[in-house]
């Protein structure tokens, strides 16, 4: 029997009216696959619609993160500004201290120099006032003491059978006294090398010189005479049996 028209409408009708007549139908006719679909594009259109808010929300934080990393860009320039400045000024500081020190160093060398310069013009002083009293001086070593005269000097070294340089040697000695020793009233002589401090060189000089004018066939004591005295002179002294006088008391080396 054929489907007609009618046939049709009367089928609309019933489906109107059966509404699980209408589901079975679509069922039938579509499967469920079909029927599922607009389900699962409603889905879909969630699913999209919330990976583009996610996709906003990422946007927004990767403008934010874009922003701070723009903030962090300036603040390194900036410290890396600052860095160039100090670092300009530490090279100013360096050439001040460069400056400075050279400056310190001719300071130290003329300062050692003044030093140097007041040691020698004391040790001159020192030796005039030696030469000029030396009785005064060497009154603990000698009676009547005085400073032996140049020509007197040369008179006794040309009998002592030393060389050129020996006699030249003992001629700079700072000073040469003659007088009575305290003990057996001898007539003694003193080599003496006045420092206003006394050094190791100080000693040997006056016992080297000393040990010269001994072999003009004199007693001779070897002296060196200052303000003050350095250990290592002190041991000298001791070594080689040299008196040192200071302040005017002379001391016997022990």
């Amino acid at each position: 029997m054929a489907f007609t028209v009618r046939d049709f409408d009367d089928l609309i009708r019933l489906l109107d009216e059966r509404p699980e007549w209408r589901d079975a139908l679509r069922r039938r006719v579509l499967g469920d696959e079909m029927i599922a679909l607009p389900r699962a594009m409603r889905e879909l259109a969630e699913a999209q619609t919330q990976t583009e808010r996610s996709l906003n929300q990422l946007t927004q934080r990767v403008d934010q993160l874009a922003q701070r990393l723009d903030q962090l860009t300036q603040r390194v320039d900036q410290l890396a500004e600052r860095l160039d400045q100090l670092a300009q000024r530490v090279d100013q500081l360096a050439e001040k201290i460069d400056v400075l020190a050279e400056a310190q160093s001719r300071a130290e060398q003329r300062l050692q120099r003044v030093e140097g310069d007041t040691g020698r013009l004391k040790g001159m002083i020192l030796e005039m006032r030696y030469a000029e009293r030396p009785y005064v001086y060497f009154k603990d070593l000698v009676r009547r003491a005085r400073t032996l005269e140049s020509d007197e000097l040369y008179d006794l070294l040309e009998r002592s059978g030393l060389t050129d340089q020996e006699l030249d040697d003992v001629i700079e000695s700072d000073l040469v006294v003659v007088g009575r020793s305290r003990e057996e009233d001898a007539q003694t002589y003193l080599v003496a090398e006045v420092s206003w401090g006394i050094g190791p060189d100080d000693v040997e000089r006056a016992a080297r010189r000393a040990e010269l004018l001994s072999r003009a066939g004199q007693r001779v004591i070897p002296v060196v005479a200052g303000d003050w005295i350095t250990p290592q002179a002190l041991d000298a002294a001791a070594e080689r049996r040299v008196w040192y006088v200071l302040g005017g008391r002379a001391i016997e080396p022990k």
